[in-house]
């Protein structure tokens, strides 16, 4: 049985995402972020047992190796854990950055055995995540074999350096540049060898 959230119901609509065209993406020397030991955090940063937060956005993809290669060798993020249920045919593998919760939102990739594509929405929008230089994040993302489908640059009516890239199965992923430049400044920054997608 298919693991579904909610009502129990697989997306529908016209829209196909089969994620062909992809393959396993090869590392291109992103630093991945080490585990982090919550303990050691400072106190500001620790959540209060009863405290309300978002723990994580769950993802369905067609295959769940090729989609944890995209967003640790990609986006740099950790894969925090992964497990199989053959009773009800499916798998999780949870994705994210510093360790994940409890400081961390994180990313649910479930592959729910034998579904290779989905009906996806139009209602859902992206997933938005911070870097300091989103032209260096773009740089670094196609030479890792990602898809970039809106190169940096300010928000229509603003001034936020912004980007668009797709995964695997089609989700759109924004990149946020937190890092206070102008667009010029940010385009023809040097792009250095370092991890560019470290959520700041």
């Amino acid at each position: 049985m298919p693991r579904t959230n909610g009502g129990g119901r697989k997306p529908d609509s016209p829209t196909l995402v089969s994620g062909e065209g992809w393959a396993s993406v090869p590392s291109a020397g992103l630093a991945r972020q080490p585990p982090r030991r919550h303990a050691q955090q400072p106190a500001s940063r620790r959540r209060h047992n009863g405290a309300m937060r978002i723990l994580h956005t769950m993802l369905r993809v067609g295959d769940l190796q090729r989609s944890i290669d995209f967003y640790t060798q990609v986006l740099g993020m950790q894969l925090l854990r992964r497990s199989e249920n053959p009773e009800y045919q499916y798998s999780l593998a949870f994705v994210g950055y510093d360790g994940g919760n409890p400081d961390q939102a994180e990313i649910e990739l479930t592959y729910n055995w034998g579904t290779t594509a989905y009906y996806m929405g139009t209602a859902f929008g992206h997933i938005a995540i911070a870097v300091p230089d989103a032209h260096a994040a773009c740089e670094r993302i196609k030479a890792a074999g990602g898809q970039v489908t809106r190169e940096a640059g300010p928000v229509k009516g603003g001034t936020t350096v912004i980007a668009f890239v797709t995964d695997p199965d089609g989700y759109k992923i924004e990149l946020i540049q937190t890092k206070s430049t102008t667009y010029e400044e940010s385009r023809h920054s040097e792009v250095k060898n370092t991890d560019p997608l470290r959520s700041a």
